[in-house]
């Protein structure tokens, strides 16, 4: 069984990876529209677009990392680390022994 650290670590890795990955994947698709990997002076268009993009950058980032502390706070919460066992035991009494 893992222990609650690790749970804790891999739930924020996944999060911050899903977050990252999406805002990559949405630079890849509409960055033209405000110079993102581009060497040439941005125009006036793209640099409203720039200022647009790092605050709803910035606002993703921002809930994401409260998801996390959320989840790991749940996690905390939960005593994962807490596991309890109970034994059943049946005893078979023959009265003829």
């Amino acid at each position: 069984m893992q222990n609650k650290k690790h749970v804790e670590y891999t739930i924020k890795k996944k999060i911050e990876t899903t977050m990252i990955g999406a805002l990559a994947r949405f630079e890849e698709g509409f960055g033209r529209l405000w110079g993102h990997d581009s060497d040439e002076p941005l125009s006036q268009d793209q640099i409203r677009n720039k200022m647009v993009w790092d605050n709803v950058r910035e606002s993703i980032l921002d809930h994401g990392n409260s998801q996390i502390r959320k989840a790991l706070s749940e996690i905390k919460n939960n005593k994962l680390d807490k596991v309890k066992y109970s034994y059943y035991y049946k005893f078979n009494h023959n009265e003829e022994e």
